[in-house]
């Protein structure tokens, strides 16, 4: 008479696959996140901050590989906007000085407009 044994836990269920280099890099790159994920979800519950922090990491900062963009696209995309919000602080404030007689205050509050309605 032969008798079945059942496992008396999880652990001795589980199989034992072989994995090949491409598989474990895989399991690897999967633990790091895990880990980073963790930090992150520390970092939130501290600070009561809650955002999208994939940003920090040492392998692809500011998400340059993840955008395909390169550094000096980025260089040329912060000088626009830097000449740009340059130029148009004291166009805006002309404009609206024209009815408005507070030209001074007009340069704080289109700068402050621009920074609260850029995303």
């Amino acid at each position: 008479m032969a008798t079945t044994e059942q496992p008396s836990s999880a652990m001795e269920t589980t199989e034992h696959v072989p994995v090949d280099d491409g598989s474990m890099q895989q399991v690897e790159a999967a633990t790091e996140k895990k880990e980073e994920m963790s930090m992150l979800k520390k970092i939130a519950d501290k600070t009561g901050i809650l955002g999208d922090f994939r940003h920090l990491n040492f392998k692809d900062p500011f998400l340059m590989k993840e955008k395909n963009s390169r550094w000096w696209r980025e260089v040329r995309a912060g000088t626009v906007t830097f000449l740009t919000m340059a130029y148009i602080l004291p166009v805006n404030a002309n404009l609206l000085g024209i009815a408005i007689p507070y030209k001074k205050d007009l340069v704080i509050a289109t700068a402050a407009a621009g920074c609260i309605g850029s995303p």
